[in-house]
């Protein structure tokens, strides 16, 4: 199953970029590949960098990857139970509440990166779990409509939007 087999019927529009983001890779490789070119990005910032924000406001480094893994967590139990055929709309979740009381800043890099492998390493299970029965299933998100395949792209294209983030706004300006 590829990115590009997955149709704007199956996911709200809000998520379209996410999926637009992978092009045409195969489900597999965009959450392993996805996985290790984050950590590598990570891997390679000194650890005060962590703490960088580009501008007034805006996250840390540290606070955008706590961000993907808790956006990870609740993306991951929004998959499985649309996978296993639950049809109770889901609500949203805010993420500007979540970043303060994460404590990202007060995390070492080496245990953010340690909870993201782990974190994508169950995504990665999860999926391999299903077969294409499930990945068909539909449920529903804040009253939208969402297949099973379409959230384990979003996983990873929004893993994908933040390395983007972190590359284009974090790294590349002055003072970076």
């Amino acid at each position: 199953m590829r990115a590009t087999d997955i149709g704007a019927n199956e996911y709200d529009a809000f998520y379209a970029n996410y999926i637009k983001v992978l092009d045409d890779i195969e489900l597999m490789k965009a959450m392993e590949e996805g996985a290790n070119q984050f950590s590598k990005l990570l891997e390679a910032l000194p650890e005060g960098k962590m703490l960088y924000a580009y501008a007034p406001g805006k996250w840390t480094i540290a606070e955008v990857v706590l961000h993907v893994i808790d956006a990870e967590r609740v993306f991951q139990y929004r998959l499985l139970r649309i996978a296993r055929g639950d049809q109770t709309n889901m609500p949203g979740f805010e993420e500007n509440d979540y970043v303060p009381a994460s404590k990202a800043n007060l995390r070492s890099r080496e245990s953010l990166l340690k909870e993201l492998k782990a974190v994508r390493a169950s995504s990665i299970e999860l999926v391999k779990s299903f077969d294409e029965e499930a990945f068909s299933s539909k449920g529903f998100v804040m009253n939208n409509p969402f297949t099973a395949r379409a959230i384990a792209f979003i996983i990873c294209g929004h893993m994908k939007h933040h390395v983007n983030v972190i590359e284009d706004r974090y790294l590349k300006y002055k003072g970076a």
